[in-house]
This record gives C-alpha cells, structure tokens and sequence, in this order.
C-alpha cells in the first residue's frame, strides 16, 4: 500500500541518555564526512548518517555515488532535497553506534518510537509488505547479554510503518508510533535507532523535512508474569490494566528468551478447581495489553489433571493489544472476541494462531483491521478453527491469512465458515491467503454464501483460488451448512446458531451415533457408516434442524 504526501516529512525517533528515553533535535550539525565516501564533505550531523546501500538494507554497502547533505533549521529539524536520492531504494536514517551515548534500559519497561511525517512535494512513502518483508520500517537496536551471559548480542525490534492521521500540529502530517518493550535482561542498552523510507514518485523540488520529537521517558507498566482471574459467582472474570499504565505480560522464565524458548504467562482461575472452568479476560477502552518478545498466553491446567487445561475468552473491548514480536496462540475452547480497539501486529512474525476448536469471534456491529496498512503479521487458522462474523460485523484481512492442518500428518483437511446476512469479510490492498504450509496444499477457504458478502478483489489470482464458495438454499433457510454432501468420510457442519446436540440416524430411524457439541462448527465423521441415506438431526438455539445425508 502507498501513502500519499501532499506536503514534507517530519521524523521522529527517541534516543536514549542516562534511564532516560529522550528526544534528539538534530544538534551537533556541521560539515562531515560523507556516510558513503568519507573523501567527500557534505553538510550533516556529527551524530547521524543519511545514505543509501546497494543492495537495499541498512547494513548493507553503500552506494558511495551518492552524498547526501542535510540542511539544519534551527530548533524545528532538518530537511532534505530528495533529488540527492535513487527515489527506488530506501533512504536510511541511522543514529551513529560509535559517538552517541548507549541507553540503560530498566527491565520489563515500555518504550516508544514515534515517527511523523509531513513536507512539500508529492513524492510517496511505501508502506505495505513484500516477499523480503516490511518495506518502509524502523528498528531498535538494543544490546543484551548473550545466551551464555559471558558476551553481548543484539537484539534487532523491526517494525513495519503504519501511519495514522494526527492532528495539533501546524501543518498537516501523520504519526507512526510502535509499542517496543525491554526484556528481563539487568544489563540491556537502546544503541541504535534506525529509520528505512522508501520512496516513489519523487520529484525535483520536493523536500524531505525531519523533526524528532517524542517521548523522554520510559513507561514502567502493571506486569505480569500470570494472569489470576478470580471467582465471581459461578464465572471467572477479570479486567486486566488501568487508565494509567499498560499491562506488559514478562517474560520470567529461567530460560534465555528466544524463538527455541517461549515464556507462557498462565491464566489461571482462583480457586484452581478441578474441572475445567471457563475465564472470561477483557481488555477495555483505556488499558494496552503489551506481550514482550517471546511471551504467550495460555490457560492454566487443570488442578491435579496434567495435560487438562482450562479455557478463556480474551475481549477486546476498545483496548490496544501489542503482539509484534510472538505467535499469541489460542487452543481449543479458547476464544479471542473483538469489540473494538486496536490490534497492533507491525512485525513479519506477529501472529495470532487459532488450533483446532478455538474461536475468532467479531461481535455484532464491530469492525476489525487485522493487520493495519502496512500489512504486517499472520492470521492462522488451523483447519478446525471457528471464524465467526456476527451480524453487522466485518473482518478487513489487510495481511496473511494463513489455512493450514493441525495434524498434517492425519492428511489433507479443510476450512469451513459461513457469511450470514449483515457480515461481510474483505481483503483489503496488500493482503495474501495461503496454504503453503499445509498437508498437500488442498486446504481451501470453504465459505457457505447465506446471504453475507466476501470481497478477494484485492487477492491475486492464484489467492481467489483458494477460496470456494458454497451456495445452498437450504442453509439460507435454516442456517445450517452441511459440505460435503454427499460424503465419503467426513463433513463439515455450520451453523449460524449454537449447536448443542448432534444425532446421527439411519434410514429406520435407529440412532448410529450421538454427541454434544456446544459450538457453531463440527465434523461429522462417517468412515465406518455403510452406503446410503442417513438423518443428521440438530439441536440447536432456534429449535431442531435435519437433515439428509448421503453416505457414499
């Protein structure tokens, strides 16, 4: 996706002294010597380097043919003719790791990286992804200990741009923000901040103005380790954060933090009984839910049951969740309910994961932008997971959606949902479906059209592929979707109302097989039936529903 510039661009971005995050004006200006071609002179920072590399990346070569000189205004930042660029390759905007001082980063605190952009000129800003990832982005550099504790490593925090509108300023101009947490570590340093934009459309005479302004401080969130969620009643719920600080679940595991070694912050219901109990956690208006890197979720076991696990419903109600650097993966019977809010994916492996029976439920009336404009993070459902679009609700997918079995090696399976009438579900510029990580890649997109609206205009060719939509009179009539029918070995069953029973019967109305449900979707096995009419009868919150089935 492209952003359009009608006027210059501000650049915003927190460098660290002391504990201290603060605010870097573009002091120590004068003449230095070229980032690319240190023979060269330009008018610059002592502290900055601007250039651009040959093969594209920050840490690649740079092009030694181009020199760029940045003009200093005083007290408001500095400017840039952006006729000095290849308008095709990205502009780098790198603090110096060897003369600005490295900054101490308390553990398990929040930080920002705010960019704003405004200017003169039409020149465009590329946002959005490719195969290689983000294509305009910042990146934190911070220093940690290595996972021998005798040296230090880097930990390089890469997030995607997404501006949004802001307004208080005297001119127009837009504001990027992302949330970055530090980690566990006593010793840890912010030593680098760099900023890639990558242009199109530029023109003689259009200027690239950047500010830095921000944030000069470190917030020092409610954290979290686990989640307790107390007994009210007969249910479990809890509110997690505050008007006044973020919730940041921590990672405090012994282990080294890394992608070999998640941290599951447990939530657990108080008391722990030892049935399975359900907890319900919501994330309101005025609390930011912030996962360090390498932290998940996930329900606690079961009291005295090993391998039993208990189940939650996270609602996001108007909340701002922040997942840029973890797989946050729902299991079955867990549920992630969206009411409103923000959901903050702007790194190549954000992800929420949806196994096998959990749920992505988008309530009545509400909209959610899973991913944002830049295109970042994954949405992976699993082939028996539940999407669930209520009435006059929408899912714009503006990333990956990503169909895959959870047993690949049980064979091929599929995905199935329903759009019933007042929901809509569309991918937006820039997104993808995929099944690249599937079985045989057979699993399709198996959508039962009972009067909701899908748009793929915006999906590749190969994309609209994946997607099958089923048309069937009698599920517009009674909600339920049956697929397929006829059936060799198993089907899908969808309704828009919750299933409670499912009865199998045979031609002579003797009963072949009984369950409960309790959910919207099941599959209906039929392996070891015989050949012939059968009667799936259904028990569900409008009454009983049958139908026939043919087994082949």
């Amino acid at each position: 996706m492209k952003y359009h510039m009608p006027i210059a661009v501000l650049l915003t971005v927190s460098i660290c002294k002391a504990q201290l995050v603060q605010n870097i004006y573009f002091a120590n200006a004068g003449s230095v010597p070229c980032a690319a071609d240190s023979g060269m002179t330009v008018t610059g920072y002592h502290d900055w380097l601007f250039y651009q590399t040959l093969n594209d990346q920050w840490d690649g070569p740079k092009d030694s043919s181009i020199c760029i000189s940045v003009i200093q205004i005083p007290f408001s930042g500095c400017k840039i003719a952006l006729n000095q660029i290849d308008p095709e390759r990205r502009l780098f905007i790198v603090s110096r790791f060897d003369t600005l001082p490295s900054c101490y980063l308390s553990p398990h605190g929040v930080f920002n990286l705010p960019l704003t952009v405004a200017g003169t000129g039409n020149f465009i800003i590329e946002l959005g992804m490719d195969s290689a990832g983000p294509l305009s982005y910042t990146i934190a550099r911070t220093e940690i200990p290595d996972s021998t504790y005798t040296g230090v490593d880097y930990r390089e925090q890469k997030t995607a741009i997404n501006f949004v509108d802001s307004s208080g300023y005297n001119w127009d101009n837009v504001t990027y923000n992302t949330c970055l947490a530090s980690e566990k570590f006593d010793e840890q340093y912010l030593r680098q901040v760099i900023a890639a934009l990558k242009f199109s459309e530029a023109e003689d005479g259009d200027t690239l103005l950047l500010l830095l302004f921000g944030t000069d401080y470190m917030n020092y969130p409610s954290t979290y380790s686990d989640i307790i969620v107390p007994a009210s009643g007969s249910d479990y719920v809890t509110t997690i954060g505050d008007i006044f600080n973020p919730t940041l679940i921590i990672y405090d595991a012994a282990t080294y933090p890394s992608a070999g070694h998640i941290d599951e912050a447990l939530i657990t219901p108080s008391p722990n009984p030892d049935t399975i109990a359900h907890m319900t956690i919501y994330n309101e208006g005025t609390s930011s839910l912030i996962l360090e890197p390498f932290t998940t979720l996930r329900a606690a076991e079961v009291n005295g049951q090993p391998g039993v696990y208990h189940t939650y419903t996270l609602v996001n109600n108007g909340g701002e969740i922040c997942a840029n650097f973890i797989e946050v993966i729902f299991h079955q019977g867990d549920e992630f309910r969206f009411e409103g809010g923000e959901i903050n994916l702007n790194a190549s492996p954000s992800c929420f994961r949806f196994m096998n029976g959990a749920t992505l439920r988008i309530n009545s009336g509400s909209e959610l932008n899973y991913g944002g404009s830049n295109n970042s993070g994954i949405l992976l459902l699993n082939d028996d997971a539940n999407l669930i679009i209520e009435s006059g609700a929408t899912l714009n997918v503006w990333n990956r959606m990503m169909l895959r079995e959870e047993h690949p090696e049980e064979g091929a399976k599929q995905f199935y949902m329903s759009l019933e009438p007042g929901t809509t579900l569309r991918f937006m510029p820039g997104s993808h479906l995929t099944n690249l990580y599937s079985a045989d890649n057979s699993i399709k997109l198996n959508i039962f059209m009972n009067g909701g609206t899908l748009d793929d205009d915006n999906l590749s060719g190969a994309d609209k592929a994946l997607i099958n939509r089923i048309y069937d009179q009698q599920s517009l009539l009674d909600g339920v979707s049956v697929f397929p029918n006829p059936v060799a070995t198993e089907a899908s069953v969808v309704s828009n109302k919750l299933i409670s029973e499912a009865a199998l019967f045979d031609v002579l109305g003797q009963l072949v097989s009984h369950e409960e449900v309790n959910a919207k979707k099941m599959q209906l096995e039929m392996y070891n039936q015989s050949a012939g009419i059968y009667f799936l009868r259904l028990k569900t919150e409008s009454g009983i529903i049958t139908r026939k089935i043919q087994k082949l």
